[in-house]
């Protein structure tokens, strides 16, 4: 086992019930999951045990306080979620909804697979939320009508880089006026030389096998087989390039698609969490967008 860095768990700050929703993820992805298998079914267990961080449950103050401002003071906001691993995204919609329960939020989200839209789907009925799910890909999305928020939380990355500003540019035309489009991105220093995964993979391996040890996880398979999928989930998904980018090209990004940068919301890494990514000089931000025209 790799040697797991000291860091506590992250608590879940949504109103979902995980392990339903992580067992549901392992029930449809069988049916409906090609390469993105081990991806869907792991980002919720990982959620579900607080050894993930790649939600709401990093900087969720900031994330909420974030899409509470998209969403401004309208009696009503339309929001688009593009792409979406599990129902993380949707419970923080969730969250700003709470907020002034006057106000009417509908959310539509886009995924080429049916697994994660399978279970926002449950998350909806539960928290009762109004969602309606495309089970298509993003890079052909034709909105029917016009969304006042368009989120896209770590997304970006996963196109080829020749095809990131013409999916920015499509997101731009999904806009309605005034509404804007929060892009939330990794980035680190250019030049900078990243190490990722051999102290993240330690933590979450050393936090699964201490909770089976304690009797308070079961595996939906055998602890060996469920463990080795951490590895294979950081692979699945991942685009075509795997150079690290600062933040000024996701900035050069938005300006080739024709979007004006409004904002940056920082998502700031604590030294714990670098630990956990090798100390790599990586930052976290979602950048606000609005249409230029």
């Amino acid at each position: 086992m790799l040697a797991a860095p000291v860091f506590p768990r992250y608590p879940l700050p949504t109103a979902e019930d995980l392990p339903a929703l992580a067992r549901l993820a392992w029930s449809l992805a069988p049916a409906h999951c090609g390469a993105c298998r081990n991806y869907h079914v792991m980002w919720p267990q990982l959620r579900a045990r607080g050894l993930h961080g790649g939600g709401p449950e990093h900087r969720f103050a900031e994330q909420r306080a974030a899409f509470a401002a998209a969403a401004g003071d309208r009696p009503a906001v339309r929001w688009l979620l593009a792409g979406s691993a599990d129902a993380g995204q949707l419970a923080l919609v969730g969250e700003v909804a709470a907020l002034d329960r006057r106000v009417r939020h509908a959310v539509t989200i886009v995924d080429r697979c049916a697994t994660p839209l399978g279970v926002a789907r449950s998350h909806a009925g539960a928290a009762r939320l109004d969602l309606e799910t495309v089970h298509g890909d993003l890079l052909a999305f034709e909105a029917p009508d016009a969304f006042d928020v368009v989120s896209m939380h770590h997304v970006v990355n996963f196109f080829p880089e020749d095809l990131r500003a013409p999916f920015l540019r499509r997101a731009a035309t999904w806009l309605a006026p005034g509404g804007c489009l929060l892009v939330a991105v990794n980035y680190s220093a250019p030049g900078a030389t990243v190490k990722l995964g051999s102290a993240l993979r330690g933590w979450r391996e050393a936090g699964i096998r201490a909770d089976v040890a304690a009797g308070i996880f079961d595996p939906p398979e055998d602890v060996e087989a469920f463990i080795a999928r951490l590895d294979a989930m950081g692979g699945d998904r991942k685009s075509a390039s795997r150079r690290d980018r600062g933040r000024a090209y996701y900035e050069a990004l938005m300006a080739e698609a024709g979007l004006a940068i409004a904002g940056i919301v920082a998502l700031p890494f604590d030294a714990e969490e670098r630990a956990l990514h090798g100390g790599a000089p990586r930052e976290r931000c979602i950048i606000v967008a609005r249409s230029a025209e």
